[in-house]
């Protein structure tokens, strides 16, 4: 007598060749889905086209036109998916249809094939029938439409035109009062912010941006040194920004816009900025607060004094 556990795995392989039998025969299982059967004149009719086959099986869909049979093609998503357990492609159309009546979806084809196959074989969707129905009933037509009526009066002519005129008048009006005041808000003079006011914001900005945490010195000081040279510039014309530190240096050196002490501050501080920048110095936290100090203290004694400022 033959060992069970051997009838059991032949009996359950010829099942399953039994069942299954070559897959490229067979066709597609096909299924329309319609959310519903009547639609209204340019509402959305979406129809779900479903095709489901042996595990191995390629699709092929071919977009319709944009118009079949009086329904529009607004849109179509295809998707499909090959597991162990079978084949599918799933299609969404979205129609729409303008024309009310009687609209028939004709078939729509799809083609398969085997993987590794040479061949597509085609199968198709069932026509289905869609009713689109109009909004606008046919009572509009019967709307007591009345006589159109004569002109107006010369009495209603009259108040149509001095409602306009008034309208005119206060129109002019108060585009003469805007000129007005904008020639008066022109004559006063806004005085200008003062240099040193402008970079010591900037300097609260920098820090508030928090380079130095985030490891970014280099950055920090590249930024500090330019606002110092900035301010100079504005302060008293001098193109610092343009200069290398040594130009720079060179042109105070020779000139009288600061005195030596400042001249001497404003050298140690460039140096030291040059060290960070181009030389990848890491400087600790002190010599960075020193460094920002040193900015702010060349701003404030070397800022225009407030007896020149004009405030006119």
């Amino acid at each position: 007598m033959r060992h069970p556990t051997r009838l059991i795995i032949g009996f359950f392989i010829g099942f399953l060749l039994a069942s299954c039998g070559p897959a490229g025969k067979q066709a597609p299982r096909i299924k329309e889905t319609l959310k519903q059967e009547g639609f209204d004149v340019g509402e959305d009719i979406r129809l779900r086209i479903e095709a489901a086959a042996p595990a191995g099986t390629l699709f092929r869909w071919k977009p319709p036109q944009e118009e079949i049979e009086g329904l529009s093609v607004e849109d179509h998503k295809i998707q499909t998916s090959d597991r162990p357990w079978g084949s599918r492609l799933s299609v969404d159309l979205l129609l729409r249809s303008f024309e009310p009546g009687e609209h028939e979806i004709p078939e729509l084809p799809i083609s398969y094939r085997r993987k590794g196959g040479a061949d597509w074989k085609e199968t198709s969707t069932r026509p289905l029938k869609v009713t689109v129905k109009s909004r606008v009933s046919g009572d509009v037509l019967k709307l007591d439409i009345k006589e159109i009526k004569g002109p107006l009066g010369r009495r209603p002519v009259l108040v149509l035109a001095f409602i306009t005129l008034l309208a005119a008048a206060a129109a002019a009006f108060g585009i003469s009062y805007w000129k007005r005041r904008r020639r008066g808000l022109a004559g006063v003079a806004v005085p200008p912010t003062p240099a040193h006011e402008i970079a010591l914001q900037k300097i609260k900005e920098l820090l508030a941006k928090d380079y130095i945490s985030r490891g970014l010195e280099q950055q920090f000081y590249y930024e500090l040194s330019l606002i110092v040279r900035e301010y100079l510039e504005d302060r008293f014309g001098i193109r610092a920004p343009e200069m290398t530190t040594e130009e720079f240096l060179e042109h105070l050196r020779v000139g009288s816009a600061l005195v030596p002490a400042h001249k001497e501050l404003l050298k140690d501080f460039l140096t030291h900025c040059d060290l960070v920048k181009f030389a990848r110095y890491e400087p600790g936290r002190p010599e960075i607060d020193a460094a920002v100090a040193s900015a702010r203290r060349l701003i404030e004694e070397t800022k225009e004094p407030d007896s020149l400022v004009s405030t006119s």
